[in-house]
């Protein structure tokens, strides 16, 4: 008989078996990714080399506007200057079809440069890498000799060469662009030494990808810049795996604000890259980090000099705190009007208005703010998210709760104690006071709403130890359907003002709220610092 010991161990090493699996470990696929890296560049198994042409920057340019000059009677007969350099910039491109019957560009095609960091001469670069050829005259030492091959190059603007020992077939199943290259039966399949012509401000970036498809690691010590440029030309050779390797690296990197503006550039601005969302949600951490509370950012220039992807992303962000949604919609439309952003001309697919949770808004400022904002209801998708966002408020407690996942609104941080504004009073102000004179603050944004603070004494003397004095709350420009319930409190510094909160509903009838308290005089420094908090109420 089996005793329950013996079943238990038995049990445990059927479980044990059953979820032992055939495929790899993951140290034995990093060791298999690196089987080619002791190969990058060696001649003994090599089946190809790949020539790199470094040209002076702009060539492409050049060589469009030279062979449009020879084309200049046929502007009129075929169409605009802009057509014809369109054309001719794709010129000696031939067209190919590779295995899987996609069209690719021969090697001799005018390869589109990506800027990056300039070279300011070949001294940059060593040959431990590759074989460097100076082509350039002007490169060469005293006593140095040229060849004819070298004067045939540098006539034809080559300033120097890299020579590369490669591997085609680790190459191809590495990119499309080199499998159509190498296998797509034009004369490069058979050719021993295939040449690329690259811009000298792109000639380390071409070293480094090509190295990277070999040895991936190089890219770990490699700077921002340097990442963000292999990663450009990693998309547009279709090199998914060193992509993917910059951006895994890149998600490391993206710890201040101005890393993240300079990725998302690259990322989202100067491109549209797809598969970056895991390095996007790593940024947003340290965006949210560096705009919370959107309450003290959303009016600077830090805010709204900060372009529309970034921006789009910010207000997306689940790190960043705020005490109510209203402001983030407030900050968007103020982001809008400060860059005058046409809502009609974003595009349908731009997700900028997503951004705010519709849903978060409250009942109140969704229907008499947003429902009627001149900017936001022309921008895309407006008419579905608003009505998401009543739909949202119109269900019971009850019906939300069955629902569950399927209407539950995208969490954010929302701090209910955040101050929402700090006046403050200088003492000379404050202790040169008249029972008739009321001292206001400036007008400040509340909620997504205008508003302004008012302090009014009702006693005390010069003699009195303490102050009694009335603190006002007024919400301005309130429509004739507005009712907005707050739960408000004030404190102040050194704590010579006594806190006190209380509850209002604010219509157009009753716009302002009181509260009375006092401000002890032997704890007002140079100043006093009224804080405001204000909470919504349920309805």
């Amino acid at each position: 008989m089996i005793s329950s010991f013996d079943l238990s161990i038995y049990l445990f090493c059927g479980l044990f078996i059953k979820e032992m699996s055939c495929d790899l470990k993951l140290a034995d696929l990093q060791e298999l990714s690196k089987v080619y890296a002791p190969e990058y560049n060696m001649p003994e198994l090599h089946d190809r080399v790949l020539v790199f042409d470094v040209m002076q920057d702009g060539w492409e340019t050049d060589a469009i506007l030279a062979n449009t000059e020879h084309n200049d009677d046929s502007v009129n007969e075929n169409g605009s200057v802009e057509d014809i350099l369109a054309k001719t910039s794709n010129e000696p491109q031939q067209e190919a079809k590779n295995d899987g019957g996609e069209s690719s560009v021969a090697v001799e095609a005018n390869i589109e440069t990506v800027k990056t960091s300039r070279q300011d001469s070949a001294t940059s670069f060593n040959d431990e890498g590759s074989n460097l050829i100076v082509t350039d005259k002007n490169q060469l030492g005293e006593g140095s000799t040229i060849s004819s091959q070298d004067l045939e190059n540098s006539r034809k603007g080559i300033l120097r060469q890299h020579k590369i020992f490669v591997h085609c077939s680790w190459l191809a199943v590495q990119s499309k662009y080199f499998r159509s290259l190498f296998y797509s039966g034009m004369k490069e399949s058979s050719i021993k030494e295939v040449h690329v012509k690259v811009s000298e401000c792109e000639e380390a970036t071409h070293l480094m990808l090509l190295e990277a498809i070999y040895k991936a690691d190089i890219l770990n010590d490699a700077a921002v810049e340097e990442l963000l440029a292999v990663l450009e030309l990693a998309d547009k050779y279709d090199v998914k795996f060193v992509f993917k390797k910059c951006k895994y690296v890149l998600q490391t990197r993206v710890k201040t604000l101005d890393i993240c503006k300079q990725v998302m550039h690259v990322i989202k601005e100067k491109h549209s890259f797809e598969d970056v969302e895991d390095l996007t949600a790593t940024m947003q951490v340290t965006m949210g980090q560096n705009f919370t509370p959107l309450e003290n950012h959303w009016e600077t220039e830090k805010f709204t000099s900060q372009s529309q992807p970034f921006v789009k992303y910010l207000l997306a962000s689940s790190d960043l705190q705020t005490g109510s949604e209203n402001t983030v919609f407030l900050a968007l439309m103020h982001w809008m009007e400060v860059n005058n952003v046409d809502p009609v001309s974003l595009e349908k697919d731009s997700g900028l208005l997503k951004s705010v949770r519709f849903e978060e808004i409250t009942i109140d400022y969704l229907y008499n703010v947003v429902r009627v904002h001149p900017t936001a209801s022309k921008m895309p998708g407006f008419q579905d998210l608003m009505l998401q966002g009543m739909t949202y408020h119109a269900l019971s407690p009850e019906l939300k709760q069955r629902l569950g996942e399927e209407i539950t609104p995208r969490q954010r941080q929302i701090n209910i104690g955040i101050v929402q504004y700090t006046w403050t009073i200088s003492k000379t102000q404050l202790f040169t006071y008249n029972n008739s004179i009321c001292i206001n603050s400036e007008k400040f944004w509340l909620w997504g709403y205008k508003a302004y603070m008012q302090l009014q004494f009702y006693s005390g003397s010069t003699s009195s130890p303490n102050y009694s004095v009335h603190v006002y709350l007024h919400l301005l420009e309130l429509t004739n359907k507005s009712y907005v319930p707050l739960n408000w409190t004030v404190t102040s510094d050194n704590n010579c003002l006594r806190a006190y909160n209380t509850s209002h509903n604010f219509c157009t009838d009753s716009s302002s709220s009181s509260l009375s308290t006092t401000i002890t005089k032997a704890r007002v420094g140079e100043s006093i610092a009224i804080r405001l908090t204000a909470n919504p109420m349920s309805y």
